[in-house]
């Protein structure tokens, strides 16, 4: 599940709330090189994945916000509500993206 929610302020200044329910199962593939894992010691990897916002808001326009369904005074988008922007949204969220892996050692069990 993937959920993103903010507020979307219009060319006259009004402000809505925004909510991106993507319940679909998300998995990001990710690679570094060169890593070494020595038996016997517990490793921990961390991967940040980087989702700027002007991607995966790729080809919705500001008259595609304004003109959204609103529920309960929210631009509600997903797969039953303002359905074409959800699909943009969720392929969009399917590209690259920029990812950091960090690498740690975890002392005990």
């Amino acid at each position: 599940m993937f959920y993103l929610s903010g507020q979307y302020t219009n060319a006259a200044g009004n402000k809505t709330r925004i909510m991106v329910p993507i319940t679909d199962d998300v998995m990001f593939k990710t690679q570094q090189d060169s890593i070494t894992v020595a038996a016997g010691v517990a490793t921990d990897f961390t991967g940040v994945v980087q989702i700027y916002l002007d991607k995966l808001l790729t080809d919705i326009s500001s008259t595609n916000l304004d003109n959204a369904t609103l529920t309960n005074g929210n631009i509600v988008i997903s797969s039953t509500s303002n359905t074409a922007l959800y699909y943009l949204i969720r392929r969009n969220l399917f590209m690259d993206h920029g990812c950091r892996h960090e690498k740690g050692m975890r002392h005990g069990h």
